[in-house]
């Protein structure tokens, strides 16, 4: 079961235009899932964490890069946040993505 907070993720992510169509559970952490879906690029299966990032935020600017474990090495590549450590990958969720989601609702 999805929490309040995962499932108003899923509807951010489909307003810009991505498809979830499986989602698992990874442990009792929230957020912790990995999805199933299609995007622009075709279909995918990923984290929720990266996901959010990659479609939701500007990962690609210097900025996001300087807070991955790669600095603005790999400023506008993936790369630097899909391997920087999965407490890297967290903080910059919990930075970036968290506040969308709290700061949105459904209903308005």
């Amino acid at each position: 079961m999805l929490t309040d907070k995962e499932q108003r993720l899923i509807e951010l992510l489909e307003e810009k235009g991505v498809t979830i169509t499986t989602v698992t559970r990874g442990s009792d952490r929230e957020f912790d899932l990995k999805f199933q879906g299609t995007n622009s690029i075709g279909n995918f299966t990923g984290l929720a964490r990266l996901t959010a990032i990659k479609e939701l935020v500007v990962w690609y600017s210097d900025e996001f890069a300087a807070e991955t474990d790669y600095g603005t090495l790999f400023a506008g590549d993936w790369s630097g946040v899909r391997d920087s450590e999965p407490e890297t990958q967290w903080r910059l969720f919990e930075r970036h993505v968290l506040p969308l989601i709290e700061g949105s609702s459904s209903t308005g």
